[in-house]
């Protein structure tokens, strides 16, 4: 079984490169021009908490395959993607949580 440690620092690896490749051509602005019809962006969010390593190897498996299969397609084309690690170990409350949610109206 591969480590925490090493799933950990290859998806760190891999938001570094995506950063890297990203930010790797000439710095322009992005106007509504630049943006073909259609595009969108497409947004990741990995919960890298300990508990979750076990889904956290799939889970990057997936989005991988959703991204590819997003790139390729001619039609609505992605135009950027985001990768966001979450780690809250303060969130494993889920008790406080729910009384936290409580408190917004719902309309």
């Amino acid at each position: 079984m591969i480590s925490r440690e090493v799933v950990r620092t290859v998806f760190l690896s891999a938001l570094l490169y995506a950063s890297l490749a990203r930010d790797a051509g000439p710095q322009s602005e992005t106007s509504a021009e630049d943006i073909p019809e259609g595009a969108s962006t497409l947004a990741f969010v990995f919960d890298v908490t300990g508990s979750m390593y076990d889904d956290l190897v799939q889970v990057i498996e997936g989005a991988s395959k959703i991204l590819e299969t997003s790139l390729r397609r001619p039609k609505r084309p992605l135009f950027n993607f985001a990768l966001v690690p979450f780690h809250d170990p303060g969130a494993t409350k889920w008790e406080r949580f729910h009384v936290a949610v409580d408190v917004f109206p719902v309309a």
